[in-house]
């Protein structure tokens, strides 16, 4: 996708990974513009030409509803005129330095063995060997620094700066809502354009270099003609025929070009300060002029050049990367209509053996019978961290579901079950999972009570007490818990389905 579009994408992945509910972007309007992209009829990976441009296509229908309902949160998806800006202020401001630095001194003397364009030249002669160090020791993929994350400290700092959304005064929640979806918009952004700051960097440098070199030369030029530059040398080590030698290292491709003869050591020695007033500096800055338009403004533009190439490559193209690799994956999987994967995990009591002949006929009448179910060992109790570790390492990159059993003799703790809620969380909150929910059987704590004499109305009073207890410890991961006994599951449970439904 290009720039504007894959900008368009972040911005439309963060606000449907912030706001699941669709407070901000209706549930209908999203799944209008998948249909209305025309979803391919099969899995496509991520990177082939057809899933590409159901993508694009399905970002430009939504952001539409995006820019019609909240224009406000939808100007963030416009590129920022900064870096055209920044370009222009770098350039006028090389090219003033190097009209000032033209300015060889009150008495016009250009110094052979410290003008400044030769420090200038030698400098960028530097640069270059540094650059092409770096290409052979390291050719990074394209979107290497998508992948990248970038340092914590600017992530709060931008963070802490970014311009805030507005929203009425009386909406706490939804003001909320919407600075949590341009922070997540705008660390996702700083690493999927990482490829493209990098180049605007380089263009920006190459340029400047090169302004840098034409505002000396012409400073020197336009000084030339109401000045009288005297060019001449003064060295406490170097005589006429070291200085002669010299000057032919550096000026023999400019005195090449130019055909202004290189003067020897016997020419050399009346120019020195001691000797005399020097000679004029005519031809010296034409020697200077051509080396600096041979060895710093012409490689300059061709770096430069090369380095524009390769944005243009990009903002047609611009690699995603990991940035939003799952949330990828789940619109080309919910758009196929592929199979769901809904893995079930127990924590500390293995399930009832009746359990699994219970789950299926829900799952079916959930998901349309394409569901793949794969029930897991029980996590004992204390190992909640371990399963944790290879949850988020060892799973694929998108779940469908992730159902979590709870035995309702279980007494939630926030520093055990609690952990794995959080991954849950995590895992939701990044898009590599579509839905979670944990699912309480009743059963055996039902047992218990009425084995000790309990009345009805207590056992129920009981179950409804340790069921809002697993409640409150989910709610902090934002994770639904429901009975396996409620008349109302399959209800709720498709609600949960449609609420995240692209």
């Amino acid at each position: 996708m290009n720039l504007i579009t894959t900008r368009h994408f972040l911005l439309l992945h963060a606000v449907e990974s912030v706001d699941a509910q669709g407070t901000v972007l209706p549930l209908p309007a999203r799944r209008a513009a998948t249909l209305a992209a025309q979803p391919p009829a099969t899995p496509l990976p991520a990177t082939d030409p057809r899933a590409q441009t159901f993508l694009a296509a399905r970002t430009r229908h939504l952001f539409d509803s995006l820019a019609s309902s909240r224009p406000d949160l939808a100007a963030y998806g416009h590129p920022s005129r900064w870096p055209a800006l920044a370009l222009s202020v770098l350039l006028a401001g090389a090219a003033g330095l190097g009209l000032i630095s033209s300015t060889i001194g009150p008495d016009q003397r250009l110094q052979l063995l410290s003008f400044p364009l030769l420090g200038l030249v030698l400098w960028n002669l530097v640069t270059y060997a540094a650059l092409a160090v770096i290409a052979l020791r390291h050719r990074p993929a394209a979107d290497d620094l998508a992948t990248t994350a970038p340092p914590v400290w600017l992530d709060h700092l931008r963070a802490r700066f970014a311009p805030r959304p507005t929203a009425p005064a009386s909406h706490k929640t939804e003001d909320a809502t919407l600075r949590a979806i341009i922070v997540r918009f705008q660390h996702d952004w700083w690493r999927c354009s990482g490829p493209v700051r990098a180049r605007q960097a380089r263009l920006a440098l190459h340029l400047a270099a090169a302004a840098l070199m034409l505002g000396l030369i012409g400073g020197l030029y336009l000084r030339g003609l109401v000045l009288e530059y005297r060019a001449g040398w003064e060295s406490t080590f170097i005589d006429a025929e070291a200085l002669a030698d010299l000057l032919r290292v550096v000026f023999a491709p400019a005195a090449w070009l130019t055909g202004i003869a290189l003067p020897d050591a016997a020419a050399l020695a009346p120019l020195a300060w001691s000797a005399g007033p020097g000679g004029n500096a005519a031809p010296w800055i034409h020697l200077s002029a051509a080396t600096g338009a041979l060895f710093v403004i012409g490689p300059r533009l061709v770096l430069a050049a090369l380095a524009a190439r390769g944005l243009a490559r990009l903002r047609q193209d611009l690699p995603l990367g990991a940035v939003a690799a799952p949330a990828l994956s789940r619109l080309l999987r919910a758009g196929a209509g592929a199979e769901e994967s809904v893995l079930v995990v127990p924590l500390g009591a293995p399930p009832r053996s009746e359990f699994s002949t219970t789950l299926q006929p829900l799952i079916d009448d959930l998901l349309g019978g394409r569901a793949r179910v794969e029930i897991r060992p029980p996590v004992a109790y204390g190992d909640e961290e371990t399963a944790t570790a290879k949850l988020e390492g060892d799973s694929p990159p998108v779940f469908g579901w992730i159902i979590t059993l709870i035995d309702l003799t279980t007494t939630p703790e926030r520093e055990v079950q609690g952990v794995w809620l959080l991954a849950l969380a995590r895992a939701r909150q990044t898009g590599r999972l579509d839905h979670t929910v944990v699912l309480a059987d009743p059963h055996r704590l039902t047992r218990q009570l009425q084995d000790a004499g309990l009345s009805p109305a207590e056992v129920e009073a009981r179950v409804t007490g340790r069921l809002r207890a697993w409640q409150a410890l989910a709610d902090s991961a934002v994770v639904p818990v429901l009975s396996l006994n409620a008349s109302d599951l399959l209800p709720r449970l498709r609600e949960l389905r449609d609420a995240s439904r692209p």
